[in-house]
């Protein structure tokens, strides 16, 4: 019998949903980090949620 992979605790703590589709759904980066320096427009900003690039779909997937 095989071994089978864990999946990644972390990964499933940035991931916000997976669609039908298969697009993955995450937080966009720069909210919080340094947050004093930026405006509150751009700290606004990067608090939605965008989906993730297509070349690194693959690679979270076989994380999931």
């Amino acid at each position: 019998m095989k071994n089978k992979m864990k999946v990644s605790k972390t990964i499933l703590k940035r991931i916000k949903n997976v669609t039908s589709n298969g697009k993955v759904i995450v937080m966009s980066t720069s909210a919080q980090h340094l947050a004093s320096n930026k405006s509150k427009r751009r700290r606004m900003a990067a608090k939605n949620y965008v989906t993730m690039a297509p070349g690194d779909v693959s690679k979270i997937k076989k994380l999931i």
